[in-house]
Protein backbone atom coordinates (compact mmCIF):
# COMPACT_ATOMS: atom_id res chain seq x y z
CA UNK A 1 0.00 0.00 0.00
CA UNK A 2 1.32 3.32 -0.95
CA UNK A 3 0.23 6.79 0.69
CA UNK A 4 1.10 9.65 -1.81
CA UNK A 5 0.26 13.42 -1.04
CA UNK A 6 -0.50 15.85 -3.57
CA UNK A 7 -0.04 20.05 -2.95
CA UNK A 8 -3.10 21.88 -4.66
CA UNK A 9 -1.69 24.94 -2.98
CA UNK A 10 0.86 27.89 -4.22
CA UNK A 11 2.74 27.12 -1.22
CA UNK A 12 5.00 24.96 0.40
CA UNK A 13 3.41 22.35 3.51
CA UNK A 14 5.65 21.23 6.54
CA UNK A 15 4.49 18.67 8.78
CA UNK A 16 6.16 17.12 11.84
CA UNK A 17 8.23 19.57 12.39
CA UNK A 18 9.96 19.05 9.41
CA UNK A 19 10.28 15.42 8.62
CA UNK A 20 7.44 15.94 5.98
CA UNK A 21 7.86 18.25 3.49
CA UNK A 22 5.35 18.68 0.14
CA UNK A 23 6.06 21.26 -2.46
CA UNK A 24 4.02 23.66 -4.18
CA UNK A 25 2.18 21.86 -7.01
CA UNK A 26 4.57 18.64 -5.94
CA UNK A 27 3.82 15.28 -4.58
CA UNK A 28 5.39 13.19 -2.07
CA UNK A 29 5.48 9.76 -1.82
CA UNK A 30 5.16 9.18 2.12
CA UNK A 31 7.21 6.57 4.11
CA UNK A 32 4.85 3.92 5.90
CA UNK A 33 6.89 5.12 9.14
CA UNK A 34 5.09 8.33 9.06
CA UNK A 35 1.77 7.05 8.41
CA UNK A 36 0.60 7.61 11.55
CA UNK A 37 2.21 10.49 13.00
CA UNK A 38 0.80 12.00 9.92
CA UNK A 39 -2.96 10.46 11.28
CA UNK A 40 -2.59 12.09 14.78
CA UNK A 41 -1.08 15.78 13.43
CA UNK A 42 -4.64 17.93 13.89
CA UNK A 43 -2.87 20.57 11.37
CA UNK A 44 -2.49 17.95 8.45
CA UNK A 45 -6.19 16.30 9.21
CA UNK A 46 -7.68 19.97 8.91
CA UNK A 47 -5.54 20.59 5.39
CA UNK A 48 -6.73 17.26 4.03
CA UNK A 49 -10.37 18.04 4.84
CA UNK A 50 -9.90 21.37 3.23
CA UNK A 51 -8.66 19.18 -0.17
CA UNK A 52 -5.64 21.81 0.58
CA UNK A 53 -3.49 18.04 -0.02
CA UNK A 54 -4.94 15.02 -2.23
CA UNK A 55 -4.25 11.56 -1.28
CA UNK A 56 -3.57 9.02 -3.79
CA UNK A 57 -2.82 4.86 -3.09
CA UNK A 58 -0.56 5.36 -6.09
CA UNK A 59 -3.44 4.30 -8.49
CA UNK A 60 -6.21 6.57 -7.89
CA UNK A 61 -7.03 10.40 -6.35
CA UNK A 62 -8.99 11.02 -3.62
CA UNK A 63 -10.27 14.02 -1.65
CA UNK A 64 -12.12 14.44 0.96
CA UNK A 65 -14.06 12.72 2.97
CA UNK A 66 -12.88 10.01 1.16
CA UNK A 67 -8.89 10.52 1.64
CA UNK A 68 -10.01 11.25 5.35
CA UNK A 69 -10.92 7.57 5.48
CA UNK A 70 -8.43 6.32 3.53
CA UNK A 71 -5.73 7.22 5.90
CA UNK A 72 -7.90 6.16 8.90
CA UNK A 73 -7.91 2.77 6.96
CA UNK A 74 -4.43 2.92 5.74
CA UNK A 75 -3.43 3.10 9.46
CA UNK A 76 -5.17 0.48 10.58
CA UNK A 77 -4.11 -2.03 8.52
CA UNK A 78 -0.32 -0.60 9.11
CA UNK A 79 2.26 -3.00 10.00
CA UNK A 80 4.62 -0.76 11.55
CA UNK A 81 1.69 -0.17 14.24
CA UNK A 82 1.08 -3.86 14.68
CA UNK A 83 2.70 -6.94 16.13
CA UNK A 84 3.31 -10.38 14.85
CA UNK A 85 -0.39 -11.18 16.23
CA UNK A 86 -1.69 -8.42 13.90
CA UNK A 87 -2.50 -6.56 17.57
CA UNK A 88 -2.58 -2.58 17.69
CA UNK A 89 0.52 -1.05 18.96
CA UNK A 90 0.57 2.09 20.70
CA UNK A 91 3.05 4.21 22.28
CA UNK A 92 2.36 7.30 24.05
CA UNK A 93 4.86 10.29 24.67
CA UNK A 94 5.32 12.35 28.01
CA UNK A 95 7.56 14.45 26.27
CA UNK A 96 8.30 16.47 22.83
CA UNK A 97 10.20 15.26 20.72
CA UNK A 98 14.01 15.45 20.75
CA UNK A 99 13.60 16.30 24.96
CA UNK A 100 14.93 14.44 27.68
CA UNK A 101 14.21 13.24 31.66
CA UNK A 102 16.63 15.41 34.04
CA UNK A 103 16.12 15.22 37.47
CA UNK A 104 18.34 18.07 39.63
CA UNK A 105 19.38 17.62 42.89
CA UNK A 106 19.71 20.43 44.88
CA UNK A 107 21.65 19.80 48.48
CA UNK A 108 21.57 22.78 50.78
CA UNK A 109 20.77 23.52 54.55
CA UNK A 110 18.52 25.89 56.25
CA UNK A 111 19.70 28.76 58.04
CA UNK A 112 23.34 28.65 55.91
CA UNK A 113 23.98 31.47 53.35
CA UNK A 114 24.31 29.81 50.08
CA UNK A 115 27.56 28.39 50.28
CA UNK A 116 25.72 25.48 51.54
CA UNK A 117 24.15 25.04 48.34
CA UNK A 118 25.23 21.88 46.07
CA UNK A 119 24.05 21.00 43.12
CA UNK A 120 26.87 20.14 40.00
CA UNK A 121 27.44 18.54 36.66
CA UNK A 122 29.37 15.36 36.34
CA UNK A 123 32.08 17.29 35.10
CA UNK A 124 32.18 19.35 38.60
CA UNK A 125 30.82 22.67 37.43
CA UNK A 126 27.63 23.89 39.21
CA UNK A 127 24.38 23.93 37.60
CA UNK A 128 23.77 27.63 37.01
CA UNK A 129 20.50 29.35 38.03
CA UNK A 130 20.36 27.85 41.29
CA UNK A 131 20.35 30.76 43.71
CA UNK A 132 19.60 30.74 47.88
CA UNK A 133 19.41 33.23 50.52
CA UNK A 134 17.87 33.42 53.63
CA UNK A 135 15.68 36.04 56.17
CA UNK A 136 15.11 37.17 59.72
CA UNK A 137 11.48 37.62 61.35
CA UNK A 138 11.39 40.76 59.28
CA UNK A 139 12.08 39.75 56.25
CA UNK A 140 15.17 41.37 55.88
CA UNK A 141 17.66 39.21 54.31
CA UNK A 142 20.55 38.09 56.29
CA UNK A 143 23.91 38.65 53.86
CA UNK A 144 26.97 37.65 56.76
CA UNK A 145 26.83 35.36 59.47
CA UNK A 146 27.97 38.19 62.04
CA UNK A 147 29.85 37.37 65.35
CA UNK A 148 29.37 34.03 66.51
CA UNK A 149 26.73 33.26 63.81
CA UNK A 150 24.55 35.55 65.82
CA UNK A 151 22.84 36.67 62.11
CA UNK A 152 22.14 32.59 61.23
CA UNK A 153 20.47 32.42 64.49
CA UNK A 154 18.03 34.71 63.56
CA UNK A 155 17.32 33.08 60.57
CA UNK A 156 13.12 32.13 59.90
CA UNK A 157 13.00 31.41 56.24
CA UNK A 158 15.43 29.93 53.79
CA UNK A 159 14.35 30.46 49.83
CA UNK A 160 15.71 28.39 46.91
CA UNK A 161 15.10 29.62 43.47
CA UNK A 162 15.85 27.39 40.51
CA UNK A 163 15.28 29.19 37.18
CA UNK A 164 17.21 27.59 34.34
CA UNK A 165 17.55 29.75 31.36
CA UNK A 166 16.06 27.48 29.05
CA UNK A 167 11.87 27.10 28.40
CA UNK A 168 10.98 23.65 30.29
CA UNK A 169 8.11 21.15 31.57
CA UNK A 170 7.72 20.91 35.24
CA UNK A 171 6.82 17.20 36.12
CA UNK A 172 6.88 16.53 39.78
CA UNK A 173 9.77 16.42 42.44
CA UNK A 174 10.97 15.02 46.03
CA UNK A 175 12.24 15.96 49.41
CA UNK A 176 14.37 14.39 51.63
CA UNK A 177 15.48 15.07 54.54
CA UNK A 178 18.59 12.85 56.53
CA UNK A 179 16.69 13.48 60.16
CA UNK A 180 13.18 14.14 61.18
CA UNK A 181 13.00 17.52 62.92
CA UNK A 182 11.05 18.16 66.12
CA UNK A 183 10.04 21.29 65.31
CA UNK A 184 7.34 22.82 62.91
CA UNK A 185 9.60 23.38 59.29
CA UNK A 186 6.51 24.27 56.99
CA UNK A 187 7.38 23.64 53.02
CA UNK A 188 6.18 26.42 50.27
CA UNK A 189 6.64 25.69 46.53
CA UNK A 190 5.33 28.72 44.26
CA UNK A 191 6.07 28.93 40.53
CA UNK A 192 6.82 32.60 38.85
CA UNK A 193 6.68 34.35 42.50
CA UNK A 194 8.04 37.42 40.86
CA UNK A 195 4.14 37.91 39.26
CA UNK A 196 1.51 38.67 41.45
CA UNK A 197 -1.26 36.15 41.50
CA UNK A 198 -3.77 38.31 39.85
CA UNK A 199 -1.44 38.20 36.36
CA UNK A 200 -1.11 34.73 36.33
CA UNK A 201 1.92 34.01 38.31
CA UNK A 202 2.42 33.03 42.41
CA UNK A 203 1.29 29.77 41.63
CA UNK A 204 1.52 27.20 44.50
CA UNK A 205 2.13 24.02 43.80
CA UNK A 206 3.05 23.06 47.75
CA UNK A 207 1.39 24.96 50.53
CA UNK A 208 2.74 24.65 54.15
CA UNK A 209 3.43 21.37 53.74
CA UNK A 210 4.92 20.23 58.02
CA UNK A 211 8.29 18.12 57.29
CA UNK A 212 7.77 17.37 61.09
CA UNK A 213 4.91 14.85 59.90
CA UNK A 214 7.23 13.14 57.75
CA UNK A 215 7.74 9.30 58.66
CA UNK A 216 11.34 8.43 59.62
CA UNK A 217 13.76 8.09 56.29
CA UNK A 218 10.61 8.58 54.42
CA UNK A 219 10.54 11.21 50.85
CA UNK A 220 7.79 14.23 50.46
CA UNK A 221 6.83 13.24 46.48
CA UNK A 222 4.49 15.86 44.10
CA UNK A 223 3.37 14.78 41.00
CA UNK A 224 1.91 16.87 38.92
CA UNK A 225 0.23 14.14 37.32
CA UNK A 226 0.50 16.20 34.41
CA UNK A 227 3.49 18.33 32.47
CA UNK A 228 3.54 22.21 32.84
CA UNK A 229 5.65 24.06 30.44
CA UNK A 230 7.60 26.64 31.90
CA UNK A 231 9.30 29.63 29.43
CA UNK A 232 12.08 31.10 30.57
CA UNK A 233 12.16 34.92 30.47
CA UNK A 234 15.01 37.16 32.11
CA UNK A 235 12.61 40.28 32.91
CA UNK A 236 9.42 38.34 33.69
CA UNK A 237 11.43 35.23 35.54
CA UNK A 238 7.83 33.28 34.56
CA UNK A 239 10.07 30.31 34.61
CA UNK A 240 11.11 30.69 38.18
CA UNK A 241 9.98 27.93 41.20
CA UNK A 242 10.82 28.84 44.44
CA UNK A 243 11.27 26.28 46.89
CA UNK A 244 10.87 28.41 50.45
CA UNK A 245 11.01 26.82 53.86
CA UNK A 246 9.48 29.03 56.90
CA UNK A 247 11.21 27.51 60.69
CA UNK A 248 12.36 27.89 63.96
CA UNK A 249 15.45 30.92 64.45
CA UNK A 250 18.59 29.55 63.89
CA UNK A 251 17.45 25.92 62.65
CA UNK A 252 19.68 23.70 60.87
CA UNK A 253 18.18 21.01 59.02
CA UNK A 254 20.16 19.52 55.98
CA UNK A 255 18.02 18.62 53.03
CA UNK A 256 17.50 17.54 49.32
CA UNK A 257 14.94 18.83 46.65
CA UNK A 258 14.71 16.54 43.39
CA UNK A 259 13.43 18.54 40.28
CA UNK A 260 12.06 16.63 37.89
CA UNK A 261 11.78 17.98 34.09
CA UNK A 262 11.60 17.87 30.57
CA UNK A 263 14.35 19.83 28.51
CA UNK A 264 15.67 19.70 25.16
Amino acid sequence: MRLILKNNSSEDFSYLEGEIIIPSGGFLDVPPSHWFALYTDLIFLEDLKMNTLITSDGIRDMTAPESVKFLKELNEFNFNNKDIDGALIVRTKAAKKGWSFWAVPIEFRTSTIDASLFCQYVNGSNVPGITGKIYDGDDNEITTPGLLNANLNNCVKTVIDFEPQFDFEIIGGQLRINANPAQDIRLWIVGAPDIPVEYGGSKEFASGINLKFMAPNASFEVDGRVTKFLTYDPQTHQGKIRILLKHPAGASVNMQIVIQLYRL
